[in-house]
């Protein structure tokens, strides 16, 4: 136990060795935390996708130009590149709960800053960059909220059971945008209801943010399986190690051009569908769609994946027949 106190407490230039324990134990509270961290996600990717869908009533009421909504999507992607490294630097030195603490506390302050930009005591600009200052601070929460799940399912898990809490972990994300796309255009059918979607997007951050406070420690008294109790690299060194693998770098682009795919996909179907013709709603179920589709191929190949071990094959077809399918989206 002592063993295992060393380790959770360990400087990042450390590395810690020491004797396995016979027995692993896991704590019932896991799944609550790990509902506090799904909920965190949710939050946050609503906060991210609200105006997406209804770019055109945006710039309406915020009389703004489209470049201007679309930097509301694009201040995520902005925010991640320069401190998604120091914040899961964070995550690794100071433990889970709090950089959970941290992210939902920091993704409820930003969506009630959102709020402030409705008032009419404010000019035209000024209320949209009050709301572009709420937008930032959601989008540095995102930095720790969204890179909590592989650490947190590390140290509360069993080796059995944290591919399924990964997965639900990351899975949220997407379920934020799919819930989110789908009911902006709902609630919003014209401007005057653009306040309540920012009320309603305080909801869910706010909830995760005091349920958070329920998170009482880092890791769990007890380790929760072998892998934990071997050694723990440094973070710089460990990083280092992961750009020195042509694999992973390989990954690493592969992953980032999909993403950003993705990204600007979802930022832009509005722009893209409603010159045809297509309203607001129509828009939301598409995009709904297009994340259910996914999410559910993800299952699917996942589990195959996880049958056959043919994960670099499987990743091949898709990444190949992916690029195919938005190029012709891009073109018809």
């Amino acid at each position: 136990m002592a063993d295992y106190q060393q380790l959770c407490q360990a400087d990042d230039d450390e590395e810690v060795k020491f004797s396995t324990p016979n027995v692993f134990i896991t704590y019932k509270r896991r799944w609550f935390y790990l509902f506090v961290v799904c909920l965190a996600q949710i939050s946050n990717a609503l906060i991210w996708i609200n105006f997406s869908p209804i770019a055109n009533l945006g710039t309406e009421y915020y009389k703004v130009s489209y470049d201007a909504i679309n930097w509301l999507s694009l201040m995520y992607m902005i925010v991640s590149i320069p401190f998604t490294l120091p914040s899961t630097w964070l995550i690794d030195k100071l433990g889970v709960r709090y950089g959970m603490l941290i992210g939902t506390w920091m993704n409820a302050v930003g969506s009630i800053v959102r709020c402030f930009s409705i008032l009419p005591i404010f000019s035209n600009s000024g209320r949209f960059a009050i709301l572009m200052i709420g937008q930032f601070i959601c989008a540095l929460a995102q930095t720790f909220i969204l890179f909590i799940p592989t650490k947190f399912s590390f140290v509360w898990f069993s080796e059995q059971q944290r591919s399924l809490a990964n997965s639900i972990a990351i899975g949220s994300n997407f379920f934020g945008i799919l819930i989110g796309s789908i009911l902006s255009p709902l609630i919003v059918p014209n401007i005057s209801k653009i306040p309540l979607l920012l009320y309603l997007s305080v909801i869910p951050a706010l909830i995760a943010a005091l349920l958070s406070l329920g998170i009482r420690s880092a890791q769990p008294p007890t380790p929760s399986c072998q892998a934990i109790v071997y050694v723990q690299q440094p973070f710089l060194l460990s990083l280092l190690r992961l750009f020195r693998s042509k694999s992973y770098v390989v990954l690493f682009i592969g992953c980032g051009l999909a993403i950003g795919c993705f990204n600007t996909l979802s930022t832009l179907v509005q722009q893209m569908m409603c010159p045809f013709g297509y309203d607001n709603v129509t828009v939301g179920f598409c995009l709904g769609w297009f994340i259910g589709a996914g999410s559910l191929g993800s299952l699917v190949f996942g589990y195959f994946a996880d049958k056959t071990g043919k994960l670099e094959e499987i990743s091949k077809i898709l990444y190949a027949t992916s690029s195919i399918a938005y190029i012709l989206l891009v073109l018809v």
